[in-house]
């Protein structure tokens, strides 16, 4: 078996230490923010996580990702459950709005344990440090990479990382796990590789958001779907762990008149405005209110026609291709990725030509539709509030308008709401949803016969008078 360095202990960096070391890998976990490891969830939300922008913005755990937790770590679902873990069936949040509909047996598909982002860190970082066989190293970054005696000529082969105290450690493999803010490419150029092809553009959205708890125990009532688009903002209303929840507005980066929405009074005037979203304000905020943008769609290419920019290394997760997080997809595509890593692990050198290659190409095949779809998905949505502040209609055409069908269609049709979720779950891809006989026409003829009335909130006009 091989000694692998993850860099980073975050969702992807640990979920992969865990698989790898049940596979029996010797595995060193190096993680720049320092310990010790939080005694509890509660403790875990001052954990000073610098490293992850998002830390305390809304999160949470997909269907597919649950499942998959549930499958390969039961015992840390069953410990997520005894400290606080919300359960919870995404597709009733969402079939439980539309009239008459009611439950089915395989709505277990749909359900899930989830929780703050600070409760599944702490849960990581308790596992990785039970594990006897994986060590974790926490409170200094690594600084540069070990080049090696390439095993393919022409291609840098990578045989371990320097950190920033000058310790030098040595792997087989080394996986960067150092999610939306790692400098894998300034470390590959220091040692003489050619930064990896990038694709990357802002993602357009601005995101403010707040986390509460409740005076009671009790959770706000879902009276509308969690994620709900109101013209030119979006609203994200995101049951948690410990009775506790986060809102979360979205806007255009580039909306400025919004821009005062990240003030708490404008912030509480907005939601207020909502009639489905006002209860949501009702509980003892537990942090200030916390805003977000420049958040880019990326993805970096690590094998360039069928050579890799380097052997002995690979990025996985945000490291390699990151989204906007408006869809909540980047914890299960993290753990997706982790398992197509251990997967090729299993039939290849760590350190060779052939696991470089096998990677990215399992890759592409398991996370590229995903990641292809999120972006999609955002970038639709962007179009959508541009054309509400400006008063536009907005009418797209081909693919995009079965998207916005199917969005109308699940606030009035059980099934259609089942099949959103399914997408929003990363359970089914859109391509697999509309194959199947019947799915594009039911959806087609809902959206052209039934009344869509617009969840009730501000118009554009009252919007900026709100934020004034």
């Amino acid at each position: 078996m091989s000694r692998v360095i993850v860099i980073g202990a975050g969702f992807s960096g640990s979920a992969a230490a865990l698989m790898l070391a049940a596979d029996g890998h010797e595995v060193l976990v190096v993680d720049r923010d320092a310990g010790p490891v939080p005694a509890g969830p509660d403790e875990a939300w001052e954990w000073d996580r610098r490293s992850i922008r998002q830390y305390r913005f809304a999160h949470g755990l997909l269907p597919r990702g649950h499942r998959m937790m549930a499958q390969l770590f039961p015992h840390l679902v069953e410990r997520l459950r005894e400290h606080g873990g919300l359960e919870i069936n995404l597709a009733h949040a969402f079939v439980d709005l539309v009239p008459g509909s009611t439950h089915r047996p395989d709505d277990d598909r749909f359900g899930t344990v989830t929780a703050r982002r600070p409760t599944f860190d702490w849960l990581w970082a308790s596992a990785l440090a039970d594990e006897p066989t994986i060590s974790v190293c926490r409170g200094v970054p690594v600084a540069g990479l070990l080049r090696g005696a390439d095993v393919e000529g022409g291609v840098a082969h990578v045989v371990g990382v320097r950190l920033a105290d000058g310790t030098e450690l040595r792997a087989d493999l080394v996986v960067d796990a150092g999610g939306r803010g790692s400098p894998i490419a300034e470390l590959l150029a220091d040692i003489g590789v050619p930064r990896p092809p990038t694709d990357e553009h802002d993602s357009g959205f601005a995101y403010t958001g707040r986390y509460y708890r409740s005076p009671d125990g009790e959770l706000p009532e879902l009276r509308a779907p969690i994620i709900t688009p109101m013209g030119s903002i979006s609203l994200l209303t995101l049951p948690a762990d410990r009775a506790t929840w986060s809102v979360t507005v979205y806007t255009r980066a580039e909306d400025r008149a919004l821009r005062p929405v990240r003030h708490p009074d404008v912030f509480d005037r907005v939601l207020g405005a909502c009639p489905l979203h006002a209860h949501w304000l009702d509980g003892e905020p537990i942090r200030d209110i916390a805003s977000m943008n420049g958040v880019t769609n990326r993805i970096r290419r690590f094998v360039v026609d069928g050579v890799p920019v380097a052997t002995g290394l690979v990025a996985l997760g945000d490291a390699r291709q990151c989204t906007d997080p408006s869809l909540g997809r980047g914890m299960t595509m993290g753990l997706m990725h982790s398992e197509v890593l251990r997967d090729v692990l299993r039939h290849h050198e760590a350190g060779s030509t052939e696991l470089a290659v096998a990677f990215d190409a399992a890759t592409e095949a398991v996370i590229g539709p995903w990641y292809e779809a999120t972006v999609q998905n955002g970038q639709l949505r962007l179009a959508e509030m541009g054309a509400a502040v400006r008063g536009e209609p907005f009418a797209p055409e081909g693919p995009a308008a079965v998207a916005m069908a199917l969005g109308r269609a699940k606030s009035v049709d059980e099934d259609a709401a089942r099949w959103f979720v399914e997408l929003l779950s990363c359970l089914t891809t859109p391509d697999e949803l509309f194959s199947r006989p019947g799915v594009l026409a039911r959806v087609v003829d809902i959206d052209t016969r039934v009344d869509q009335r617009a969840v009730p909130g501000p118009d554009r006009a009252e919007l900026l008078a709100l934020v004034a």
